[in-house]
């Protein structure tokens, strides 16, 4: 049987942001509860929440996490089945820890936790060590809790339900189709809308680890085909498509198009006046330019990732955070909740007269790649980005802040290291077809200089 608590093991499944791995070959009920041990000798929390969505081993793992906090002294608030933001949402208003379990819009074979701690950079490595170094006094240990029962204090979530419903109002009526993903979303966002007055079409809200009606992935446009079917079907006004643990949402037009997160980010600009806006050097160029040509507004670009947009966002004082992937946060709000973003947006377009379709065609589209993702290994992926920052440095306005942004007269590309995996990501747009194939062109020819093709 594999070693869970072996460096090999830790090193794979304890990630740039949070922890993740296939359940029964990099998961277990050990590591949860080794997991839970270090939670509670490094950071002696007061107050932890801890929840998990409907994935295998979900409430198992919940429980001997748990199990390890009650031996040192720690009875977890118990939060059930329940969305990441939900979690959050505790951790926040109370100022405590959060504990999700989940692995987000990955496959149906992997789960995982999420953090919500102060100093998660240092804890990780903390985390590691205190494993690595007490392997055998946790392992014995869980080998004498195991038959235990864990004490919880179990809470409904009805403060967030509420909170919610008093942080909106609408005077339009609004139809919507809702897509959950076969996930948690499903126990709030069909509830909620409807008793804001929205009339909710649901579709793949039964709650299923086998996600049955796609991947619970919407930033993948083939993972929206579903909900667009419905929106032409119903004549509905929009469609809001949610992840997996419900801190993403991608929404769909009244002419039942797939709206990037990065687009998406631009209409919930129209929230404040002259936005301050924090989002990724992934970031689509028409969505600047909307934001700071039309609005008036300022972008700040950032790394990838979710903890580098949150930090911006309460360090610099700007108003909105979101991310292509279809994260938003917001001064008010500063954590990622689908829900609340898919509210927001509701908002945008109940002060307005304006279709989300007519909003989103005021941004400027230039010619899009998707994101690619290319394989290259671990090792490979830096020496690529490192030598596209020589290559490319003389070709226009560059950005390193994440790999290499390169801004030229008509188009521009990104090539930068993924933070999780051994791959490498591209991103290119042109403002003409012309610009975009002359630009995918140079960036493939570096790229195949290294014996890398990339697959359209």
């Amino acid at each position: 049987m594999k070693e869970m608590l072996s460096k090999e093991n830790l090193e794979k499944v304890v990630r740039s942001y949070d922890v993740r791995g296939i359940v029964g070959r990099d998961l277990n009920e050990i590591l949860f509860f080794a997991i839970g041990k270090a939670i509670a000798e490094i950071l002696s929390p007061k107050k932890v929440f801890l929840g998990h969505d409907h994935r295998n081993g979900g409430k198992t793992f919940a429980e001997a996490l748990a199990l390890a906090l009650n031996s040192c002294g720690i009875t977890p608030a118990y939060l059930g089945m329940v969305t990441t933001p939900v979690v959050q949402f505790y951790a926040y208003r109370k100022k405590a820890s959060g504990i999700m379990i989940t692995a987000s819009h990955n496959p149906k074979e992997y789960n995982g936790v999420k953090f919500f701690i102060e100093n998660w950079e240092r804890f990780r490595e903390e985390m590691k060590k205190y494993i690595l170094e007490n392997a055998e006094k946790i392992k014995k240990e869980f080998k004498e809790l195991a038959k235990k029962k864990a004490e919880i204090e179990e809470i409904a979530p009805e403060e967030y339900k509420e909170f919610l419903l008093k942080s909106f109002s609408y005077e339009k009526e609004f139809t919507a189709v809702v897509d959950c993903s076969n996930g948690p979303m499903a126990k709030f966002a069909p509830e909620i809308l409807s008793e804001l007055g929205v009339k909710v079409f649901p579709i793949a809200c039964e709650i299923s680890q086998d996600f049955p009606a796609h991947e619970p992935d919407p930033c993948k446009e083939k993972n929206t085909i579903l909900c667009r079917e419905y929106v032409r079907k119903k004549k509905a006004d929009f469609g809001i498509c949610f992840d997996g643990d419900g801190d993403r949402v991608i929404l769909i037009s009244e002419d039942a198009e797939h709206i990037p997160g990065d687009f998406g980010l631009g209409v919930l600009s129209l929230s404040y006046e002259k936005p301050k806006v924090v989002t990724e050097v992934k970031v689509s160029k028409g969505v600047v330019e909307f934001i700071e040509n039309s609005l008036g507004g300022k972008v700040v670009l950032e790394r990838v990732g979710n903890i580098f947009v949150k930090k911006a966002l309460k360090e610099k004082d700007l108003d909105l955070g979101g991310e292509y992937s279809g994260h938003y946060m917001f001064k008010e709000y500063p954590f990622d909740d689908g829900l609340y973003s898919a509210l927001k947006f509701i908002s945008v377009l109940d002060s307005r007269s304006e279709t989300l379709g007519e909003i989103v065609s005021r941004i400027p589209r230039y010619i899009s790649s998707p994101e690619y993702r290319i394989e290259v290994g671990e090792d490979k992926k830096w020496e690529i980005v490192e030598k596209a920052k020589n290559y490319f440095s003389n070709c226009g306005k560059i950005i390193d802040i994440d790999g290499i942004r390169v801004e030229l007269d008509d188009a521009w590309f990104l090539i930068r290291a993924s933070n999780t995996e051994p791959k490498i990501s591209v991103r290119i747009e042109g403002k003409t077809q012309s610009a975009f194939e002359k630009t995918k062109q140079m960036v493939f020819g570096f790229l195949k200089s290294f014996g890398v093709e990339v697959r359209e």
